[in-house]
């Protein structure tokens, strides 16, 4: 009975192109990210939990919808974000209500430079550029972030220059190259963390290791006493924790 009364009330949005205002409605829940000052607004990552009425429509429709994005070719192949064998370990499957999806639609003609190579996953955009001179390189990344910030402004969507990194990937010495977005000057570093990977500058992942090094220390400091001498955990259990909680990082 249940599946017959959605069934009259999703045919009935489609027809009559009207969502009730209270599926429109979210609770937001504000969640600290890690090492973030908590009197900084921004420090938040925030999110909205709808009605699940809503959520289940969205799913309905994602699964019309998908099959015709990936026949009409409407998200480009650098991005990479929210698609099924797109993920960062492939085939790794996406259960997404329809937001990210119109959001890949929404940016699928973000602008590229054939002299750079452009890559998204969702919103995390890298731009990358390879020449024997530096400052050839540097200039065809100016170019592109040019490009693409021209793209944002005229489809009002910021970018936060605050995550924004220039990184120098060479065996030679570095040249200091001034890198802008909106006047401002982006700050060039020996490292960058991009997708849960530290990037350094000449590649050798000493950094990124040493930071996953760091995170298992701090993570075993504080499971000591469940996997410590004197734990009266059995090892199924000890094993278990360290499937989900250390292997991962």
């Amino acid at each position: 009975m249940a599946i017959i009364l959605l069934t009259h009330i999703y045919n009935a949005i489609i027809r009559t192109e009207y969502v009730p205002v209270q599926w429109k409605k979210a609770q937001v829940i504000m969640l600290l990210k890690p090492g973030k000052p908590s009197e900084r607004v921004t420090s938040y990552r925030f999110i909205s939990l709808l009605s699940s009425l809503s959520k289940l429509f969205e799913k309905l429709l994602l699964i019309r919808l998908k099959p015709l994005i990936e026949e009409k070719k409407l998200i480009p192949d650098h991005q990479f974000g929210f698609r099924n064998k797109h993920s960062t370990i492939d085939q790794l499957e996406y259960h997404k209500v329809l937001g990210p999806i119109l959001y890949l639609i929404y940016t699928a003609d973000i602008p590229t430079n054939t002299d750079s190579t452009t890559v998204m996953f969702a919103d995390d955009t890298a731009i990358l550029t390879t020449s024997k001179d530096q400052r050839a390189a540097t200039d065809n990344l100016q170019i592109s972030i040019n490009n693409i910030y021209n793209w944002t402004r005229h489809w009002k969507i910021k970018i936060n220059s605050d995550k924004s990194v220039h990184l120098n990937y060479t065996l030679r010495k570095t040249v200091n190259i001034s890198v802008l977005l909106d006047h401002t000057i982006i700050p060039q570093k020996d490292s960058a963390k991009y997708l849960g990977m530290h990037l350094d500058s000449r590649l050798n992942w000493k950094h990124h290791v040493r930071q996953k090094k760091l995170q298992i220390k701090e993570k075993m400091r504080k499971l000591y006493w469940l996997f410590g001498r004197n734990s009266t955990l059995d090892l199924t259990n000890k094993r278990l924790l360290y499937v989900s909680i250390i292997k991962p990082i």
